[in-house]
């Protein structure tokens, strides 16, 4: 048994970087149990369930973006590293996206007025839409690339 049956090939720059594959769906597992339990919280929350350590639309809120910069850091680690790659239409729309959450976040955290986000509920539910937008694009990106 050679060493290209224990390994994944990932072309990094100008070197080949060898990585497990059990790694690689280790990084798929965690983030699908992070996602299953976004869609629980963002449903439980949404239809007004009682959620454990959730108490109020700004802690969801809160919780939500966590799970959310969990599940980016959990699958940056199997991402490709090619110019194609980054800079497809798609990678460009995702891009943007995480950067419209991470300005909701900033900004309800800071208490700033937004146009259309009255308030926490709205935030979280806003915070939702981003994540599972960006999710699916991701999701579409990986299947054409």
């Amino acid at each position: 048994m050679g060493k290209e049956n224990h390994t994944v090939n990932i072309k990094k720059g100008s070197c080949i970087v060898y990585m497990s594959p059990l790694l690689i769906n280790g990084v798929y597992i965690v983030a699908g149990a992070l996602g299953v339990l976004a869609v629980l919280l963002v449903f439980a929350h949404l239809t007004g369930k009682e959620v454990p350590f959730i108490s109020g639309d700004r802690a969801a809120f809160i919780a939500l973006a966590v799970m959310g910069f969990l599940i980016r850091l959990s699958t940056s680690v199997r991402l490709p590293n090619t110019k194609s790659y980054w800079t497809h239409p798609i990678a460009i729309l995702v891009g943007a996206l995480g950067a419209l959450a991470l300005l909701l976040i900033i900004a309800v955290l800071a208490g700033i007025k937004l146009p259309l986000i009255a308030g926490d509920r709205e935030a979280f539910t806003a915070l939702a839409v981003i994540i599972f937008s960006k999710w699916g694009l991701a999701t579409v990106h990986r299947i054409i690339s």
